[in-house]
C-alpha cells in the first residue's frame, strides 16, 4: 500500500532521528495550517460599517446588502472569486474600496481570531514536535501588522513554539513573499536534507526549488494565486491533514 504524504513525512522524520540528526519541519501559515477563507468572509460582511463603505451606502445598498451576508470558500484566493459568485454588481470605485477595507483586515492581528486550522494540521505539527522535530514558522505575515496576533494564535491552538526564532515573519510589508523566503533557505544554517519546508504557494515553491534543490518541499494542494502551476513531483497535502 503506498504511503500518503503525511505518513511518509513521519517515517523519514523517524528515519532522520534514528541516524542522530535533527529534523526540521518549517511551515507556512496562511492556507497551510491555517484556511483564511473564514477571515475574510468576516471582513467582507463588515464593510457597510467601515469609513470606506460610507460614499456607498446609497448608490450601492444592494452591493452591500449581498456582502453582509456572503460566504466564502476554503477554494477562494482573495476576495475575487466570492465576489464574482454572489454577483456583486458595482462601480470600479467601489470594488478598490472593498479592496482596501479587506487589505486593512486581512493584514492585522485582530481578524486572525477567525482564521480555522485544516483538519488534523495542528494535530499532526505537534506529533512531529514530540516525535523530536524541530518545528518552526516561515510565514509572508509581517510583524508591525501581524506579529502580536501570530503568537497568540499559534499558542491559542496549541502549535509548538519554543522561543521567538522559531516564527520567522518580515520585517515590514513591502518585502516580497518569494524572495524573502527564498533567501531565508540560502540563508539558513545546516544540511538541508534534513529540513522539509510545506507551503501552499507554487510561485515561490519553483523558486525555492531553484535556489536550494536539496531541500525537501512539501506542497499544500489548498488555494494558490494562480500565477504557476504546481510541480507534479512535489509530495502534496490537502485541506485535510488525517493520516
Amino acid at each position: 500500500m503506498r504511503m500518503s504524504t503525511l505518513q511518509k513525512l513521519r517515517t523519514e522524520i523517524l528515519e532522520c532521528l534514528d541516524q542522530g540528526q535533527k529534523p526540521r519541519l518549517i511551515l507556512d501559515l496562511d492556507s497551510t495550517i491555517f484556511c483564511v477563507s473564514p477571515r475574510t468572509q468576516f471582513i467582507l460582511r463588515q464593510f457597510h460599517s467601515s469609513q470606506h463603505a460610507k460614499p456607498f451606502l446609497e448608490s450601492h445598498k444592494q452591493a452591500i446588502d449581498i456582502l453582509n451576508a456572503i460566504e466564502t470558500l476554503p477554494t477562494d484566493w482573495g476576495i475575487r472569486s466570492s465576489m464574482i459568485r454572489h454577483e456583486v454588481f458595482a462601480r470600479l470605485d467601489f470594488f478598490e474600496a472593498v479592496r482596501k477595507h479587506w487589505v486593512e483586515g486581512f493584514f492585522s492581528n485582530e481578524m486572525l481570531i477567525h482564521d480555522v486550522p485544516y483538519k488534523g494540521a495542528v494535530e499532526f505539527v505537534r506529533e512531529c514536535y514530540t516525535l523530536g522535530a524541530h518545528i518552526s514558522y516561515l510565514t509572508g505575515r509581517d510583524v508591525p501588522r501581524m506579529g502580536e496576533g501570530t503568537r497568540e494564535q499559534l499558542i491559542r491552538h496549541g502549535l509548538p513554539l519554543d522561543n521567538d526564532h522559531d516564527l520567522q515573519m518580515k520585517a515590514n510589508s513591502g518585502l516580497g513573499d518569494t524572495n524573502y523566503k527564498a533567501e531565508y533557505f540560502e540563508n539558513l544554517d545546516g544540511d538541508l536534507k534534513h529540513v522539509w519546508f510545506v507551503d501552499n504557494e507554487p510561485v515561490l515553491l519553483h523558486e525555492i526549488e531553484r535556489r536550494t534543490p536539496e531541500l525537501n518541499l512539501i506542497y499544500t494542494d489548498t488555494v494558490h494565486s494562480g500565477r504557476e502551476e504546481p510541480s507534479p513531483k512535489w509530495p502534496s497535502i490537502g485541506m485535510s491533514w488525517s493520516l
